[in-house]
């Protein structure tokens, strides 16, 4: 069934089958066809910013964040040296970077991708409330 989707919208469209997909805009794809799963990572991506930022030594942790919780200036870095190290992160910067709202669509078949388009936004905001017009 597949293939004559494939035959055509090879009739219709200009196009050819390259084989699966991997990796799209430094996400990878991964499947795990026994338990019918599909997933997108973007480690790769957050490792490439973590590089760029100077920050690819930084240690992994998982942190949970309670809604509604104040922050305050006392949970900043304390030592001369962590106020030093935190000067020369451009910070909001590295935020833009991570948040910066990956756009696209899938058209799906038969419960299966035939057309898709994913594309980075053109700017990158630095504050949730800055609007580009």
């Amino acid at each position: 069934m597949l293939q004559d989707v494939k035959s055509w919208l090879g009739k219709c469209l200009a196009m050819k089958d390259i084989g699966e997909a991997t990796y799209i805009i430094g996400i990878k794809i991964y499947r795990d066809r026994s338990r019918r799963l599909n997933g997108l990572s973007q480690n790769a991506y957050i490792d490439k910013i973590l590089k760029r930022f100077k920050m690819d030594a930084s240690k992994s942790e998982s942190l949970s964040m309670q809604p509604n919780v104040d922050l305050s200036k006392t949970q900043g870095p304390s030592t001369l040296a962590e106020v030093k190290r935190i000067k020369g992160v451009p910070y909001a910067w590295a935020v833009g970077y991570i948040i910066r709202g990956e756009i696209g669509y899938v058209f799906v078949m038969n419960g299966g991708a035939v057309d898709w388009k994913s594309s980075k936004q053109s700017t990158t905001t630095l504050s949730s409330t800055e609007v580009n017009t």
